[in-house]
């Protein structure tokens, strides 16, 4: 118990992470479900209070799209409302926003770029999980 516990402590973790960590720790199926009780009436396992901290991370830290988020909380198996409620936080303004700040930051100016450099943004853009139409209005 004191080895999990110290693994939610460090950083803040989902429930599909402590599961697989359990199972590294070759615990017995029948009492993960014991150790997720635990740690969750402990206040060491919140799947809101990760889907939050995630999101504002990977927009701030990692300057990732909501597309690419969404996706990354899914193979997490966070649920679809709880990811909806925190990005209710953000509307497309915002988006679009941190779209111009990234490519500001990599000195980008727009009026500036070719065709063949636009599609090389879009496509960077898109891999940072963007939506194509905010790319588009963007860019072109």
């Amino acid at each position: 118990m004191e080895k999990i516990t110290k693994y939610c402590v460090i950083q803040e973790r989902c429930k599909y992470e402590v599961i697989n960590k359990l199972k590294v720790y070759k615990v017995n199926i029948d009492d993960i479900d014991k150790y997720i009780i635990y740690l969750e009436q402990n206040n060491f396992l919140n799947e809101d209070r990760y889907t939050e901290l995630f999101i504002r991370s990977k927009i701030n830290q990692n300057q990732w799209g909501p597309i690419k988020i969404k996706f990354a909380l899914y193979q997490k198996n966070i649920p679809a409302p709880l990811i909806n409620k925190h990005f209710a936080n953000y509307d497309e303004n915002f988006f679009k926003q941190k779209i111009y700040d990234y490519l500001k930051k990599h000195q980008i100016v727009i009026e500036k770029l070719s065709y063949q450099e636009k599609i090389y943004w879009a496509r960077h853009l898109l891999q940072k999980g963007y939506d194509s139409d905010m790319i588009s209005e963007i860019l072109f």
